[in-house]
């Protein structure tokens, strides 16, 4: 919702400063009831990085059994994109017998 709010200040061309930027998103938070960070938090940068290492290694297993490269792409249409091509070869060549 934030960031249609977001959206929707730019679309309408409004200059908006980070401390703008700040006092609205407090101001968002507070009406959806949730805490406002004031300080550094409590977990470590080293921390962060492990969580967010080990979170993305999730990501990317799933990524990389589903990913399909555009060379793989181009091989498995191949025969679709050669018998589109042969079709076209034929049209024409009927239209420069006529």
């Amino acid at each position: 919702m934030y960031l249609d709010y977001a959206e929707s200040q730019a679309m309408k061309g409004n200059v908006m400063y980070m401390k703008d930027w700040s006092a609205r998103l407090d101001a968002f938070l507070q009406f959806n009831e949730k805490a406002i960070l004031t300080d550094g938090g409590t977990v470590s940068h080293e921390v962060a990085v492990a969580i967010a290492e080990k979170e993305y290694g999730k990501y990317q297993v799933k990524y990389d059994i589903s990913f399909v490269s555009d060379f793989d792409q181009y091989v498995l249409d191949y025969p679709t994109l050669k018998n589109a091509l042969n079709d076209l070869d034929k049209t024409m060549l009927e239209l420069r017998n006529r």
